[in-house]
């Protein structure tokens, strides 16, 4: 073990294991930059030891495990911390933001963490994921999302449900915040909604010319439609999103997207769904999931998806008809467009996954998959 003089002059410190007896006191390493304690299974036991984190004040990352149930008020007083990565913690509650602490702070990382008071006062905060807006969250306190001028990133769980107090003046105030935010820096977008929760409000709001990546985060929860103003959003290269019932003007807004190269979509209920050659220009990776409806529905016209290499479909074994499959199959591995992809950089992948098994649809899906090797 080097000497206590050594180990004083450390930079960067991660401590993992249970093993408490030679467990340090991090106040000790007072030029730490660097402490990642997320594998410090003895922090369980003692969360007495953070109390010296108001020594390190050159801390600009801090990591913690899974055992921290909530952050000292020193931790406020680290002027140069950047990086706060609680996401394997169980803290869901941040101090309030008077102005004073988290005034550098970059990245804010934590699953459902609960929407800080003062959250507007992170000028510098650049990523912030998953923050929840649950029923103690204030309109005032959604508003201030607005103020954070630099945020390239957010996450955001949706959690009010229409009967909770001031909903409708949070569903405003999220819409305001959203659009502000859109004009400034925002690039990515993960939503999730709560269970009995809805998101339907957002569906004409505007999205950030300059997004790059939405996500909806949730399985349980449909758009009725694609949001129409999502048609602006000309720089968006990967989408995930669940629609009801998938309608022509949607696909038209799909199509139209020159930029698309990833696009998951979740259907409930769908009549049919027929990508035609037209359109999705960039597309490179297409992951389809259906709850109730067959594969007949789903068709790929001659051309369609030009640069499309992977191909993902989700579906339920019990529903899917065989002459569904396999239409949907021959009409993907037998496109002429796919022979333009070079052999030796990448072959078009397909992959088909049931949530219950089906002896016969696996059988047509490995036959399908030797067909198309041969074809090489």
């Amino acid at each position: 073990m080097p000497s206590s003089g050594i180990l004083s002059n450390l930079r960067s410190l991660t401590v993992f294991g249970s093993d408490e007896e030679n467990q340090h006191d991090p106040g000790q390493f007072r030029f730490l930059r660097v402490l990642d304690l997320e594998d410090a299974e003895a922090l369980k036991k003692k969360d007495h030891q953070l109390q010296s984190i108001h020594k390190l004040f050159q801390l600009k990352y801090l990591g913690l495990c899974g055992g921290v149930s909530k952050l000292p008020k020193q931790i406020q007083v680290l002027e140069n911390l950047e990086t706060l990565e609680i996401s394997r913690t169980r803290i869901r509650q941040l101090l309030a933001v008077d102005g004073r602490g988290f005034g550098k702070l970059v990245h804010l990382l934590r699953t459902d963490l609960e929407l800080p008071s003062g959250v507007g006062n992170m000028k510098e905060l650049q990523e912030l994921s998953m923050v929840e807006i649950y029923q103690s969250s204030t309109a005032q306190y959604v508003q201030e999302l607005g103020k954070l001028e630099n945020l390239r990133i957010l996450g955001l769980k949706w959690s009010l449900k229409k009967d909770d107090n001031d909903c409708e003046g949070c569903e405003k105030r999220l819409v305001e915040a959203l659009k502000k935010l859109g004009g400034l820096s925002l690039q990515s977008l993960c939503l999730d909604a709560g269970k009995d929760s809805s998101l339907d409000f957002l569906e004409s709001s505007e999205p950030s010319l300059k997004l790059g990546q939405f996500k909806l985060a949730c399985s349980h929860y449909y758009f009725p439609r694609l949001p129409t103003k999502m048609a602006d959003a000309k720089l968006l290269a990967c989408l995930e999103i669940g629609i009801a019932t998938v309608q022509e003007g949607d696909l038209k807004i799909l199509r139209g997207l020159p930029a698309l190269i990833f696009l998951k979509l979740r259907v409930k209920a769908s009549s049919g769904l027929v990508i035609g050659n037209q359109g999705f220009t960039s597309l490179e990776e297409f992951w389809y999931e259906s709850g109730d409806v067959t594969l007949t529905g789903l068709k790929f016209d001659k051309g369609a998806i030009p640069k499309l290499w992977k191909l993902r479909l989700r579906c339920d074994a019990s529903s899917v008809e065989t002459a569904g499959l396999k239409f949907v199959l021959l009409s993907v591995v037998h496109q002429p467009s796919t022979r333009s992809i070079p052999s030796t950089t990448s072959t078009r992948i397909l992959f088909i996954i049931f949530r219950r098994r089906s002896r016969d649809n696996s059988d047509l899906v490995s036959s399908a998959f030797r067909r198309r090797l041969s074809d090489y």
